[in-house]
């Protein structure tokens, strides 16, 4: 019996997972992140400081990533280097402000098509969660989305901002 309820369980992640994948590849297909990037609506830091420097393992975007910057490699904070491709799947995170005080939702799209980018490997875990939280986990390969699955780096794009009970 005890085998049973763990057989459901895994089925039942399983569909989640696929559900989740499935809803964030459509969403990505029909928005294009970059685009939404809300950076030029808010309060940037002051890009002399770590916080405001996104080549700096500090950059206030980078609270949950985890990988190497698409900035430190020809990209930018929103938009991949050339010759790759932003993953149509993401992970997200809540990241804050200092600049502003605010909490932000950032999306981590990975970019996708060449090998790494080298460079610093960033790997920072605020508000990470288990795999079976996949869409904040930052340990699962996001270009699994992609024509081509090698990873190459990561954008942090900001999609919004956090309004709860809790901000």
């Amino acid at each position: 019996m005890r085998i049973n309820r763990v057989r459901e369980a895994i089925a039942f992640v399983a569909l989640a997972l696929s559900l989740i994948v499935a809803c964030v590849a459509i969403l990505s297909r029909d928005v294009a992140w970059a685009d939404r990037d809300l950076s030029t609506t808010g309060v940037e830091p002051d890009p002399s400081t770590p916080q405001g420097d996104p080549n700096d393992e500090r950059f206030w975007r980078y609270c949950s990533i985890d990988g190497f910057p698409a900035s430190a490699s020809g990209g930018t904070v929103s938009s991949c280097p050339p010759g790759t491709l932003m993953s149509p799947v993401t992970w997200i995170g809540t990241c804050r402000n200092p600049a502003d005080g605010k909490d932000y939702i950032v999306s981590y799209n990975d970019c996708c098509g060449k090998g790494p980018a080298g460079g610093a490997f960033i790997h920072r875990n605020e508000g990470d969660k288990p795999v079976y939280y996949a869409h904040k986990s930052n340990d699962v390969g996001w270009c699994m989305g992609s024509a081509d699955a090698a990873y190459n780096s990561t954008v942090s794009i900001v999609i919004g901002v956090a309004d709860g009970p809790d901000h």
